[in-house]
This record gives C-alpha cells, sequence and structure tokens, in this order.
C-alpha cells in the first residue's frame, strides 16, 4: 500500500477555488459561480460542477499532485478533445485550461462544457474512420518542437492537411511509460511510425524493479518476449488490423454520460490516450461485454428461456438481466457489423485476446510475478502456426514439455492464490493493483490489512513459514514511487 504521507500528498489537492471558479465564469462570459459541486475523484483527478449566475453548467477537472506526465497529460488531453470534436465525437468544449502547475489557479486544470448525444457505435466509426499514420499521442503542433512530433496523415501525396496544421501525433501519454520514476528515464516514448517498434519500447521501463526479488527469470521472459516482437502482430504496415487507431482508454461507465434517450452525451477523461494497432485496442466496452465465459458460435438474436413463465420471480429476475446483457452484446457486434466493418474484422481475429494479454503484460512494471507473462508467451507461442501463417520461420521461443506442465500446475495454484488475494483486496477497499487506497478509508485499511497479516503469521507452521509470510505480504507499506 501506499505510504500514507504520499497517499494524502497525490489526493490532497492544492489549488485555489477562488480563482479556479474566476477563470470559469470569464471563460464563458457569465458573471459568476453560483455554486460548486464535487461530482468525481479518483486517482488522477477531481472534477467539479461549475453553476454560472445563470444557470448555465460547466464542469473543471484539476489533475491530482502525483499521476502524471506533467503538462503532456493536459496538453495532449485539450488537443484530443479539440481533434474528437472537429470530427463530430461528443466530447467537451474546452472554455480554458492550463497546462503548468504555477498557474493562477496553482494548479494544472481544464474548463470545459458538455456535448450533444450520439449512438455509441456511430460515434465509435468516426473514431475508427480516422486514417492515421502514426503511433502516440495527440498534442497542438505549436505546443511541441519539431523533433518529437510527427505528422497525423499519409504525405505521400504532398498534402498536408488543415488538420495537420493545427495538431501532430508525438509521445504517448499512456501513464504506463510515465509513472513514478519512470518519467524520469531517458526511454523511446513515441511517436512511432512502425507498429513493432511501439511494442517493443513498452518494455524498456521494466527496468526499475521492486524489492529484493532476483529478476533474472523476469529478465529471461522478457528477453522471449522481445524475440517475438516480429510476430506478436501483422508485419505489414498495410494490414488494416494495424491501422493507428484512437479509442477511450477507459471505457469505465462513469466515464461516460447518456441522455434519456439513450444517446452518448459526452465521454471525459481522454487523458491518457493514445494511438493504438487496432488488434491492440479492439475489443467490447464494458457495457457491451458478452456475459457468458464462452462466445457465441453464431451471432443469433437472444432470447428468454423456454420455461421462463413457469420461473420464480427472484428467478425471472436473474434471466431478465442475463438477456439484458445478451442483447447488449448482441446489438453491439451486429451495429459494428453493419457500421464499424475494422472493428469487427478486429474482434474476430482467433489471435486477439493471446496478442493482448501478452503485450499488456510486458508492459506492466515486474513486482515478482512471473506467472502472467510466462503464460501469456506459453499460450501465444502454442499457437504458433496460426500466428505465423504461411511463413516458415519457427517460433523463437521454445518450452519443453515437462517445464509447459511444471508451469500449468504452478499456474493452478497461482489461480486459486489470486482469488483469496482479490478476497483479501475487497476488504481493504477493493484496494488496488499498485496499492493505491482512497486517503479517507487509508487509516481503516491499514489496520484491517495489519490484523489479516497478523492472522496469516499466526497460522504459520514453523519459523521459515513465518518468515515467508512476513516478507512477502502482499500489501506491504511503501512510497508511491515506483
Amino acid at each position: 500500500m501506499f505510504d500514507a504521507t504520499i497517499s494524502t500528498k497525490s489526493n490532497a489537492l492544492d489549488y485555489s477555488v477562488r480563482a479556479l471558479k474566476y477563470i470559469a465564469a470569464r471563460s464563458v462570459a457569465r458573471k459568476r459561480v453560483v455554486c460548486t459541486k464535487r461530482i468525481a475523484e479518483g486517482g488522477f483527478n477531481r472534477v467539479c460542477l461549475l453553476t454560472m449566475n445563470d444557470g448555465f453548467e460547466i464542469i473543471a477537472k484539476i489533475p491530482c499532485a502525483v499521476p502524471g506526465p506533467k503538462t503532456y497529460a493536459t496538453e495532449s488531453e485539450v488537443a484530443t478533445l479539440d481533434f474528437l470534436r472537429s470530427k463530430g465525437v461528443p466530447a467537451p468544449q474546452v472554455y480554458s485550461y492550463s497546462s503548468q502547475s504555477d498557474s493562477p489557479v496553482g494548479s494544472e486544470y481544464i474548463v470545459m462544457g458538455k456535448a450533444r448525444g450520439q449512438p455509441y457505435v456511430e460515434l465509435e466509426q468516426k473514431l475508427f474512420s480516422i486514417n492515421f499514420i502514426s503511433y502516440g499521442s495527440l498534442y497542438y503542433t505549436d505546443k511541441l518542437p519539431p523533433n518529437i512530433r510527427a505528422p497525423l496523415y499519409d504525405h505521400s501525396n504532398g498534402y498536408e492537411s488543415h488538420d495537420e496544421m493545427r495538431f501532430c501525433i508525438s509521445p504517448s501519454a499512456d501513464y504506463t511509460f510515465w509513472r513514478g520514476r519512470r518519467a524520469l528515464l531517458n526511454i523511446d516514448r513515441g511517436p512511432w511510425h512502425n507498429h513493432q517498434d511501439y511494442i517493443r519500447f513498452i518494455v524498456p521501463h521494466n527496468i526499475i524493479l521492486k524489492g529484493n526479488l532476483s529478476s533474472s527469470l523476469y529478465l529471461e521472459l522478457l528477453e522471449k518476449y522481445l524475440s517475438m516482437v516480429p510476430h506478436i502482430l501483422p508485419e505489414s504496415r498495410s494490414s488494416p488490423v494495424i491501422q493507428p487507431t484512437l479509442r477511450h482508454p477507459d471505457h469505465n461507465p462513469s466515464n461516460i454520460s447518456v441522455t434519456e434517450s439513450g444517446e452518448i452525451s459526452c465521454i471525459i477523461d481522454w487523458q491518457h490516450s493514445s494511438i493504438l494497432p487496432l488488434l491492440l485496442t479492439a475489443g467490447n466496452p464494458p457495457l457491451f461485454e458478452n456475459p457468458d465465459p464462452e462466445p457465441p458460435k453464431n451471432l443469433e438474436k437472444p432470447s428468454l428461456p423456454e420455461d421462463y413463465v413457469s420461473l420464480s420471480p427472484e428467478e425471472q429476475t436473474q434471466a431478465d438481466e442475463l438477456h439484458r446483457r445478451r442483447m447488449l452484446f448482441y446489438l453491439y457486434m451486429v451495429f459494428n457489423g453493419k457500421d464499424n466493418k475494422p472493428h469487427l474484422d478486429a474482434l474476430r481475429d482467433p489471435l486477439l485476446a493471446l496478442r493482448q494479454h501478452l503485450v499488456d503484460r510486458a508492459g506492466r512494471q515486474w513486482s515478482g510475478n512471473t506467472i502472467t507473462l510466462k503464460g501469456a508467451l506459453l499460450r501465444l507461442a502454442a499457437r504458433w502456426d496460426q500466428l505465423a501463417g504461411e511463413s516458415t520461420v519457427e517460433c523463437p521461443v521454445q518450452f519443453e514439455p515437462e517445464e509447459t506442465k511444471q508451469f500449468y500446475d504452478t499456474e493452478d495454484q497461482w489461480f486459486r492464490a489470486t482469488i483469496l488475494l482479490e478476497h483479501w483486496r475487497s476488504l481493504l477497499d477493493d484496494l488496488g493493483e499498485g496499492g493505491s487506497v482512497r486517503h479517507k478509508s487509508y487509516n481503516r485499511v491499514v489496520e484491517t490489512n495489519r490484523q489479516l497479516k497478523e492472522h496469516w503469521l499466526a497460522e504459520a507452521e514453523d519459523d521459515e513459514n513465518y518468515v515467508s509470510v512476513d516478507k512477502f505480504w502482499p500489501f506491504q507499506d511503501h512510497e508511491e514511487i515506483d
């Protein structure tokens, strides 16, 4: 868990409410703000609803003290919102902003409005139809030096569009590249023209390791991953499924506002959005995920069970909810097939989940766990015939049958332990993977964690077991600097 002082620092936002209200009112030509209501506060931002003297409402967003990248995150989000609005996507209009922590508000900030409604799939179709040529994040062209700017579109025809006079693709604002000490590293954060460069350069930030655990096995797995890089995604730059694609980084329902008619009225929190290969950003948003363990063999319209009328009221309620979720999944897939075929083609890739999982695990900071990365490597290597296609190249990653068997046995035990770990997380106020704790519940979580640890120490069978529990307890107190 994060140290109390650091945790408090990340959430205790130091800014001038008076200055923010003054700037907000002036930005929309109103006299004053008459009401300020906090509507959200997470690990990255505090979001407030500001009501003007005539009832007009706007939103103000202040980033937390610790999350980054400083300046880049705000500049990228503002440029992204402006770009999206120019393409007809319902993104908020920015009335005023500052990417400098020494602004009159005393912090970076964005003051923005609301947007008109639009069907979700229509919104995504607009995003997926933009033919970017590079990978990274969006910025205003005049905000960054030429040496870290890449073009938006293909210049083979010698034509520079109006978009490119205003916008460019520059270093990724993805939090993965900037968290904690990683912000100090001289690593390649883009922009990239080659999709293989992106999946290769997500690895260097893993050189920062936590604790005293041996890293040799993990580094060996990263070497295996790097040898797989040329094969994880289709090699050809012209392949539609590696088309640079902009998509919201977090489709959590809290980031999506819906009108009474069911249209998307506004999507917020684009601050860490990146342009990625389509295969790595494809997938159903949580609202439209398949509720069943296995994907349907064919896309048939869902129906209620035949014995629905004979079910108890409680069973009917459960059947109704499952039917509702199946219908959302069905409609999302149908409308993708009709209006967003590139996305549907990516969703149909039989190796989609394995490709995404491997890149995701290689890009995460190491904290002693080698199971997930090795499992991702092993499973993709096992499907080499599909991955390589017509190529005669042998798989660069090899695992002996006995090693594979032993790994699956170990992985099964790890999964069981993970279930217990998730239960503990639920007792600790849904503790985040990085150890973040909401400031208001920090003291209670610390005490619950102490009691849990003492219980398991008391259950230790011998001194060796006791030391193991004490040293490798998963919720150690630490600073949020990694």
